[in-house]
């Protein structure tokens, strides 16, 4: 083969690899998935503090507290998912994000401004969260917790699969006093 024509060989291989590369849409998807890189911010709060927090964004000053708490949110800052069930919870964040596709936002529930506003750590980047548009998942501990270690080791095994499809993740450790 003479280089010239090694040249067009070469060319044209090129050409068709890009051609395929467009005409795929699962293969571009897939790549501009990845250049979005997830945020994951974690906070440690005193248990009364965030207590006290959820209580004034409460109608009467009354609220449920279970824990492990997972909350997740679409990519317009609404409540899909809400669960204490360490277990599902952690079957969930296997199959996220595609497990939270379809979902429909809760009705009555707080969203993800009320969320980030809750704890200081995650206020001061507030704007720039919302802006990304992002399936978020909030993971809220407690410490000395049992089942809250079962979900701590779901999100610590799910974590990097999640940024690397841009999914942001908040972890709020309540501490005792």
């Amino acid at each position: 083969m003479t280089g010239r024509s090694q040249r067009w060989t070469q060319a044209a291989a090129a050409s068709l690899g890009m051609c395929l590369a467009l005409a795929c849409p699962g293969c571009s998807s897939r790549t501009a998935a990845h250049t979005r890189q997830g945020e994951a911010l974690s906070a440690v709060v005193p248990l009364n503090t965030y207590v006290s927090a959820r209580l004034a964004g409460t109608d009467r000053g009354i609220a449920k507290f279970f824990y492990p708490q997972l909350q997740v949110f679409d990519g317009s800052g609404k409540l899909v998912f809400s669960g204490h069930d360490a277990v599902r919870n952690a079957a969930l964040m296997r199959g996220l994000p595609e497990s939270v596709r379809g979902l429909r936002p809760l009705p009555g529930d707080a969203s993800l401004a009320q969320v980030i506003d809750l704890v200081p750590a995650f206020r001061k980047r507030k704007g720039e969260l919302l802006a990304r548009h992002a399936v978020t998942v909030v993971s809220i501990l407690l410490e000395g917790c049992d089942a809250c270690t079962v979900q701590e080791s779901a999100l610590d095994g799910a974590e990097r699969r999640l940024l690397g499809r841009g999914v942001n993740l908040l972890v709020t450790r309540l501490s005792h006093p």
